[in-house]
């Protein structure tokens, strides 16, 4: 990572602005950056674009030499940051108020409550809209409590296709002209075509409450959270440096997390992989503190391993618009430690039908034909160049011995 994060100053800014958001930015490593003088509009365009800008204003506090304007630039979109969040929590507040008179169990996940629960802080975690999970059988209830406070559904679904949405999508986002930020409600952790099957009713029967400020609201016990933290990231393919960050927050903020029930139910849902690649990357970026027997674990997955570092590479490379649109990528398959698994996504990926595709006029007979024609021609190049990075990744080196110096620095009994 420090590899990747060093090719200018940009980047090794950005690291240690994510770094700085879990203590544990390197004094020294910014002020050598500062010293090379970086582009600051591009360092703080790039803070918003990972999410990190409360721990860029962290990084740089006290450090020289930061030119005026830079520094009041940063410290304005921190500020920006903070009040958006605290109007936006405002917002969570209200709509849980609705939902729960209505006699409904929502819970909130990621935006405030992953805020408040590992960072402590609800002003620093960078997001743009409220999470909301709830049973898939109160979901009518809980759109008619959203339309109630002014919210539309952002994607329109005919009436005839709400059950192939509720089947096939993992929730749905509702906008306001009134009222702060949109609002995700979810009644599952992934869609269909991603083949993970994670059983809502489990999550919210253990539910973990959370202070907010005025007052506590339920969200997901920490084990669950940190695997749907990993899961959600794959999913993403780690594309922001905040969601790594937020895995390495989490379990430095919980010293108590029961890991053996976390294997069990990634083991029992079919995640591991998905597991050990967030564990690895919040290791590598961020010194994540992971006991002896998780090092090990992460050891032995050499997939995990290369999966990890590729992303942390491509974390500080430009993005890739095609690449990142694309439905499925050597990643999405390498992800999944059961091969039926990836065979299932792989199908789904291909032949399975998007919201806009229910909407065109039914062509029976061509449907199945025309979406992987179309998504090859769309996304062909994408495929093989991403097939290509895969191959030379396999002979670079691996980040065991990074992971394994790690486990010896936290002591001799460390299973190997």
């Amino acid at each position: 990572m420090t590899d990747a994060a060093g090719r200018d100053p940009t980047g090794i800014l950005v690291h240690q602005a994510a770094r700085a958001l879990v203590g544990r930015s390197d004094g020294l490593v910014v002020e050598a950056a500062l010293r090379s003088g970086p582009a600051w509009a591009e360092v703080l365009g790039r803070a918003h674009r990972h999410g990190v800008v409360a721990g860029l204003t962290r990084a740089l506090a006290g450090r020289e030499p930061v030119p005026d304007d830079a520094r009041t630039l940063v410290a304005g979109s921190a500020d920006a940051v903070a009040r958006r969040n605290l109007a936006l929590t405002g917002t969570l507040l209200r709509v849980l108020d609705a939902l729960e008179q209505a006699g409904l169990r929502p819970l909130a996940f990621k935006g405030a409550a992953l805020s408040a629960s590992a960072y402590g802080d609800l002003a620093v975690r960078q997001y743009l809209d409220n999470d909301v999970l709830i049973a898939r059988e109160e979901v009518g209830a809980a759109e008619e409590v959203l339309a109630g406070l002014g919210y539309r559904p952002i994607e329109l679904v005919p009436e005839e296709r709400r059950a192939d949405l509720l089947r096939r999508r993992a929730g749905r986002p509702f906008s306001s002209d009134d009222l702060v930020g949109p609002v995700d409600l979810h009644w599952s952790f992934a869609p269909w075509s991603a083949s993970i099957e994670i059983p809502t009713d489990d999550l919210l029967a253990r539910a973990a409450e959370v202070d907010l400020g005025r007052r506590t609201v339920w969200t997901l016990a920490p084990e669950d959270l940190l695997i749907a933290l990993c899961v959600h990231g794959n999913r993403h393919r780690w594309t922001r440096l905040l969601w790594v960050v937020d895995v390495a927050a989490l379990i430095g903020s919980t010293p108590a997390l029961a890991w053996v029930q976390v294997l069990d139910r990634a083991e029992s849902w079919r995640v591991v992989r998905m597991l050990l690649v967030g564990l690895a990357l919040a290791v590598v970026v961020c010194d994540a503190p992971l006991p002896p027997h998780i090092l090990a674990l992460l050891g032995s997955d050499r997939v995990a391993l290369r999966l990890a570092r590729g992303r942390a590479s491509a974390l500080f490379d430009e993005p890739d618009d095609l690449r990142q649109a694309m439905p499925l990528t050597w990643f999405d398959l390498l992800a999944r430690e059961h091969a039926s698994d990836g065979g299932r996504l792989l199908a789904r990926s291909v032949f399975g039908r998007s919201i806009p595709e229910w909407t065109e006029r039914d062509r029976a007979g061509w449907s199945a034909v025309e979406r992987p024609l179309r998504l090859l021609r769309t996304y062909g190049p994408g495929i093989v160049s991403s097939g290509r990075d895969e191959l030379r990744r396999r002979i670079r080196p691996s980040l065991t011995p990074a992971l394994g110096r790690r486990r010896s620095s936290l002591g001799r009994n460390a299973p190997s």
